[in-house]
């Protein structure tokens, strides 16, 4: 079982709040189980401290997981991967024109190395 550093949206009412939880994944890659509360950055060393924000930073960039619907929204691949292309669709429509450019010649090189 493999696991990672995400942000869970938690609901209050009508309001959203947010914290770090390490969400644990299948052998398929589909969130299962995370952490009954958000992390605290410890650790044995300055070197510790410093692993532990960066993994936490990379959360930031990955889709948030919903509390409301966990572990539901990614029962099966189909879902996660539904997930996966609209936050890339996202992501993608917030590039520059050349950035866009770049992404495609290395996509177009990458596929034509399969």
């Amino acid at each position: 079982m493999s696991w990672n550093h995400r942000v869970l949206a938690h609901k209050d009412g009508d309001e959203f709040w947010f914290s770090i939880h390490e969400v644990y994944y299948d052998e398929n890659v589909i969130p299962k189980s995370y952490t009954a509360n958000g992390v605290n950055v410890g650790g044995n060393s300055i070197k510790d401290l410093s692993w532990t924000l960066d993994k936490m930073k990379e959360c930031l960039d990955k889709p948030i997981l919903s509390l409301e619907n966990f572990p539901e929204t990614f029962n099966t691949k189909d879902e996660a991967t539904e997930m996966l292309r609209a936050s890339l669709l996202e992501q993608v429509n917030q590039l520059s024109d050349d950035e866009i450019i770049s992404l495609y010649d290395n996509l177009s090189k990458f596929l034509n190395t399969k």
